[in-house]
């Protein structure tokens, strides 16, 4: 007897030959494919090792000749992973085409396959589902028995479905070569998890075949030699993602709507039977209940794409992480900038200031040697000076001239014109610390409860530091609106401040400063403007 033997995380498991051709069949195909594998990572681990100890190499050109390798490693291992899926995802196919083939492929099966589904997936307790398979098998109602069978399998009935097994242990042993297979594994144990559940071919099997106990199929993992990067401490210590997005609550609330509507179905037909309801109140039914599967599926299946654009739980934390402690984010740079401009600002204005008053400092030298503001020509060249105050002053030498320059605005204008034109305001650059604040999500979590419904939350909602500011936390604490119930927040005088500063000393109480407090108080608005007035 022929046996294949795998390692899984947790046990060693045995294929047999003995077992199910299908088994044993897609084993047997993917250890091949692992051997072939294996033989390649050992060849590429033994290329790293000649590169590392080639003393003809530089540093950078084994970083070079690595990145090379490592990158035909890559499409070899996305090509053997791709390859696995496939291998699944054909037998599959195979096995359900095989079941199907018990039903009956005409358009004549395929409708009363479909009304018998619909059936089947209104029942949503097994003690009913032995009661109705047990009426089907007794009256050879084969396609409503192969409908609930599917049913009884997806969501594990035992009864019903050993009561199927009974009369058509064909098609059960059929459908359990790939339910039976979740406990054999083809995966190394020290594979990351990877999904590779596949469900092929008619919809409504949920059959699964997997050749590994935790679903693995080849992993980057298994196929690379290179050296682990180093653990880097600025990653999240636990990766947990959740996705709560507008498709995944559309998705949520169209199957709550269509469970709510097949809950009804059994009463609506009855009372059709009886007579309490009309055909028209029926067919209105069933035509709610037909739009809301549509709803449901279209909004699954948008949701499901969704969730699989989504990287991994440990590929979006890390690249939070990463995000969190990128250094290009920081505005220190930019304020860095932004004074050096303040700074040759401030150097162009004393420059210009210096050079004016050398040239009235010579301006008086000259007019205190008795030179004339006109008529003096020396060496053939007149003298000229002109000192008018607000327009400066000039000296002219024959063809030179030295002139002063009032002020360096307009300058400044044409310099900064390019970078301002599309300015509407002006903010001072102290301001740019505020665009980085991820240092706050280092500092301790703080947690409140609420003790009375505010700001469409409802009493015992948490509210965190996460999604509101400390400082909002703490005044909700401080007003008897919420508790504390992690971590730390400021006392009342740390948050509270003056919306309005003034002089307030010659107001009776402090009571009249508008604050946070009573800035909604139109009384006390209205006081404190009175008496403003009247003094």
């Amino acid at each position: 007897m022929t046996t294949m033997q795998f390692r899984d995380t947790t046990n060693n498991v045995v294929i047999r030959d003995t077992d199910s051709e299908a088994l044993v069949d897609v084993a047997t195909r993917i250890k091949a494919q692992r051997d072939t594998a294996r033989a390649s990572s050992n060849a590429h681990t033994r290329a790293i090792n000649e590169i590392n100890n080639d003393p003809t190499l530089s540093e950078q050109g084994k970083e070079e000749r690595a990145a090379e390798l490592e990158a035909t490693r890559s499409t070899q291992r996305k090509s053997w992973i791709a390859d696995e899926k496939a291998i699944i995802k054909n037998k599959i196919t195979e096995l359900e085409r095989r079941l199907d083939g018990f039903v009956g492929y005409s358009s004549e099966n395929i409708m009363a396959f479909r009304d018998a589904q619909d059936r089947a997936e209104n029942i949503g307790d097994p003690e009913k589902a032995a009661t109705v398979m047990a009426r089907a098998l007794r009256t050879n109602d084969r396609t409503l028995a192969h409908a609930l069978y599917r049913r009884a399998v997806e969501q594990r009935w035992e009864d019903a479905r050993r009561a199927f097994a009974a009369d058509n242990p064909a098609v059960a042993q059929l459908s359990m070569t790939c339910t039976s297979s979740t406990n054999c594994t083809t995966a190394p144990s020290h594979e990351p998890s990877h999904t590779c559940d596949t469900q092929a071919g008619v919809p409504g099997w949920g059959l699964r075949l997997r050749v590994s106990g935790a679903c693995r199929p080849l992993s980057p993992t298994f196929f690379s030699t290179r050296t682990p990067k180093p653990h880097r401490s600025n990653r999240m210590k636990k990766h947990t993602i959740q996705l709560e997005s507008v498709k995944a609550t559309a998705a949520r609330e169209a199957a709550d709507e269509l469970h709510r509507l097949e809950s009804r179905t059994e009463t609506v037909r009855a009372a059709a039977l009886t007579g309490n309801l009309t055909a028209h109140d029926l067919a209105a039914h069933n035509d709610q209940l037909n739009l809301a599967k549509l709803r449901a599926e279209a909004a699954s299946e948008a949701a499901d794409a969704e969730q699989h654009n989504l990287g991994t739980a440990n590929t979006v934390a890390d690249a939070i992480a990463e995000f969190i402690e990128d250094p290009a984010l920081d505005p220190t740079a930019i304020l860095d900038a932004a004074e050096r401009v303040q700074e040759a600002i401030t150097q162009l204005e004393e420059a210009n200031t210096t050079r004016n008053e050398a040239i009235t400092t010579w301006v008086k030298r000259l007019r205190q040697l008795g030179i004339p503001d006109r008529g003096l020509t020396v060496n053939d060249d007149e003298v000229h000076i002109i000192a008018n105050g607000t327009g400066g002053s000039s000296i002219a030498i024959g063809a030179g001239r030295v002139t002063s320059v009032p002020n360096v605005a307009g300058y400044l204008r044409h310099i900064t014109q390019r970078a301002t034109s599309r300015a509407t305001m002006s903010i001072d650059p102290v301001g740019l610390s505020s665009t980085d604040t991820r240092s706050r999500m280092r500092e301790d979590i703080a947690s409140v409860r609420l003790t009375k419904a505010i700001g469409g939350r409802s009493i015992g909602d948490v509210l965190t530091t996460r999604t509101h500011a400390r400082s909002v936390l703490a005044q909700m604490v401080h007003n008897g609106s919420a508790e504390l119930i992690e971590g730390d927040i400021p006392e009342r005088s740390e948050y509270e401040r003056t919306l309005f500063v003034g002089d307030t000393s010659r107001l009776p109480d402090t009571q009249h400063v508008t604050t946070i407090r009573n800035v909604n108080d139109d009384a006390i608005v209205a006081a404190a403007v009175t008496k403003a007035f009247e003094a």
